[in-house]
C-alpha cells in the first residue's frame, strides 16, 4: 500500500509542527512550510495526494499561493487544496 502525501502550508509554527506531527503519527508521509512562497516552491517537486493551505500568511497567502500552484507547470498543478484558517467569520469569507 503506498503512503499518502501531504503539503501543509502553515506560517504559524506551532500549528505547523503539531499538524505535522500528528500526521505522521497516522502513517502520512508530510512535508510543510511556513509561508505560501515555500509551499509554492515545494509544490513544483513534490506531488502530494492533498495540499492544506492557511489563507493569512506573510510573504505569500493561501489565495496567492494557490494562484500559482495552479497556473504553473509543477507536479502538484492539479492536486486538490483545501483553505485552512481561523478567519471564518462571514465578513472575512
Amino acid at each position: 500500500m503506498t503512503q499518502s502525501k501531504i503539503l501543509i502550508i502553515e506560517d504559524e509554527n506551532s500549528v505547523l509542527e503539531n499538524t505535522v506531527e500528528m500526521l505522521i503519527l497516522e502513517g502520512f508521509e508530510v512535508r510543510g512550510a511556513k509561508n505560501g512562497q515555500i509551499g509554492v516552491n515545494y509544490a513544483k517537486e513534490f506531488k502530494p495526494d492533498l495540499i492544506l493551505c492557511d489563507i493569512s500568511m506573510p510573504v505569500m497567502d493561501g489565495v496567492q499561493a494557490t494562484h500559482k500552484i495552479r497556473s504553473g507547470h509543477g507536479l502538484s498543478a492539479d492536486v486538490p487544496i483545501f483553505a485552512v484558517t481561523a478567519h471564518a467569520l462571514p465578513e472575512e469569507i
